[in-house]
């Protein structure tokens, strides 16, 4: 199940990083992402755009943490190296690698 679930939250990601990449590079998809009022982004939301893409990658690491630090010897065994896998993935992902 943490597999499945690892690999859809990776292709999800992907796919919204996919989607911030063309938002940064002038894709005509703005109204589908950031509030919507503009079809190609302004120079302005499209920092804001790289910034999500950087802190997707932040976050994924951020949940490695709590995980490391339970008290519970069965979540640290079990989530701690799903956290650090799904952290390894969205960094690929968010660095281009695997988008």
């Amino acid at each position: 199940m943490s597999a499945v679930a690892l690999s859809l939250a990776l292709e999800i990601l992907a796919g919204l990083t996919v989607m911030q990449t063309l938002l940064i590079f002038g894709a005509p998809i703005g109204r589908y992402a950031w509030g919507g009022k503009h079809r190609i982004l302004p120079v302005r939301q499209r920092f804001a755009a790289a910034l999500a893409v950087v802190l997707y990658a932040g976050f994924a690491v951020l949940s490695v943490l709590p995980n490391l630090a339970s008290k519970s010897r069965q979540q640290k065994a079990l989530q701690t190296p799903v956290s650090i896998a799904l952290a390894i993935g969205i960094g690929l992902v968010a660095s281009g690698v695997l988008a």
